[in-house]
């Protein structure tokens, strides 16, 4: 159960109805750690009937392998990829080590990416949810920032959700931030009183 983030709630149930609507956005959402930035991302998530959802999450200790968490990102539409021209195509096999693709070129792989995400939401809507995005590797965040900037294919939302002070900082110039503050205190006192259930 959440407690005392309606007004989050709220603001992120809007915006995946309109990726359901075919209204794009790309918002971040920032704050300390244990905050809730995940637990509101997961409702998101929970509430994005008819919307397909593809996610991502940094580790830290996977984040000097270049495009791992774009490989968990990208996974499960890499099957439209031969609807992009072939220079994109071959950046994104190179960057993920499929086939006989050459070496990324990492400047590329940023186009590619959005170019993906732009056929995957011309089928339906597309939700990407990608957590602790200052863990990620630096080459899949700088892809997906690239392409949080330039969501403007209809149908298409990117939610992204980073901790202030940990892992490497992220550059959201461009795009909607939402910080999360403390709960105010009747959220402070419901998640006491549940959390004493």
């Amino acid at each position: 159960m959440i407690h005392g983030r309606a007004r989050e709630r709220d603001r992120l149930a809007s915006l995946v109805d309109g990726t359901r609507r075919g209204r794009s956005f790309a918002l971040l959402l920032e704050g300390p750690a244990g905050i809730g930035t995940s637990t509101l991302l997961d409702d998101a998530v929970a509430r994005a009937d008819g919307v397909r959802v593809l996610r991502a999450r940094g580790f830290e200790g996977e984040a000097d392998l270049p495009y791992a968490g774009l490989l968990d990102l990208a996974g499960p539409v890499l099957d439209l990829a031969d609807a992009l021209p072939a220079p994109q195509r071959r950046a994104l096999h190179g960057a993920l080590a499929l086939a006989d693709a050459p070496p990324a070129d990492r400047s590329q792989v940023p186009a590619a990416l959005l170019a993906l995400l732009g056929v995957a939401a011309d089928a339906g809507p597309v939700l990407v949810v990608a957590d602790d995005v200052h863990w990620l590797d630096d080459a899949t965040r700088e892809a997906l920032l690239f392409a949080a900037r330039r969501a403007s294919w209809e149908g298409l939302g990117i939610l992204l959700a980073a901790r202030d002070g940990d892992g490497a900082p992220v550059d959201a110039q461009g795009l909607e931030r939402l910080a999360l503050g403390p709960l105010d205190r009747d959220g402070t006192v419901a998640l006491v009183a549940d959390a004493a259930g």
